[in-house]
């Protein structure tokens, strides 16, 4: 039995509130075989005030929500225009109930939890676009960064010339999404209810920058070329 085990059956217990009704009764054992707990580990979560432990559940809960709100305000704001947020919320928290509550691996779990319930609720496409672009931008936050040992002079954007060689810096890489996520960030209040026209292609590096290329452009490994 490792540490990582042990929480990950409190983190259970917190998220999940028929697991949590589980432990109390006879099925404990086998729910703790399944989770390798040691006896000690055993007798520790049997003593635990369980009214307690519920108090704490749902403060937990609130916490995890507003996390999300943060990281996917910009997805949220744009899914209540078509689903209740509450139900969602309530199928994320019930759904989602594993995992150590780290940060990154807390963001893959949301990003792979929305992806599935916008296909399978019919939600319009451009959600998934929403999705993935406040992803990025939060794993930007949590990625250190280190600049380019070629980079000799670093100028304003308003400054770049056309012969020069742009270094960006690492890691980094490129995105290219279906729709104008920058134009829906920028022009949220406006933006249509179903913006379905393809935008232009939105290229995003580690330091959390992005470019927009008009259309017939793709986006290449560094910067927008034609198609």
């Amino acid at each position: 039995m490792t540490l990582r085990e042990s929480q990950a059956f409190i983190t259970r217990m917190m998220r999940d509130a028929a697991f949590r009704a589980l432990v109390q009764g006879p099925e404990f054992d086998a729910l703790a075989d399944e989770f390798a707990l040691d006896p000690s580990d055993r007798q520790q979560i049997r003593a635990i005030d369980m009214a307690e432990f519920g108090k704490f559940a749902e403060y937990s809960r609130f916490q995890r929500v507003k996390r999300r709100q943060a990281e996917y305000g910009l997805f949220l704001n744009h899914l209540m225009r078509f689903w209740d947020r509450e139900r969602f919320f309530h199928d994320y928290h019930q759904t989602e109930t594993g995992g150590q509550g780290e940060r990154l691996e807390e963001l893959r779990r949301f990003d792979n939890f929305a992806l599935d319930y916008i296909l399978e609720h019919g939600l319009p496409e451009y959600l998934v676009d929403l999705v993935r672009f406040c992803s990025i931008a939060c794993e930007l936050g949590e990625t250190p960064k280190v600049d380019p040992g070629e980079a000799t002079t670093a100028v304003a954007t308003e400054e770049i010339r056309g012969n020069y060689v742009i270094s960006l810096p690492q890691p980094s890489r490129v995105l290219t999404f279906r729709h104008d996520v920058l134009r829906i960030a920028d022009e949220e209040d406006v933006y249509g209810l179903d913006p379905r026209r393809a935008g232009p292609s939105c290229c995003c590096n580690a330091t959390g920058a992005s470019t927009s290329a008009p259309s017939p452009w793709r986006c290449a490994t560094t910067r927008c070329s034609p198609a």
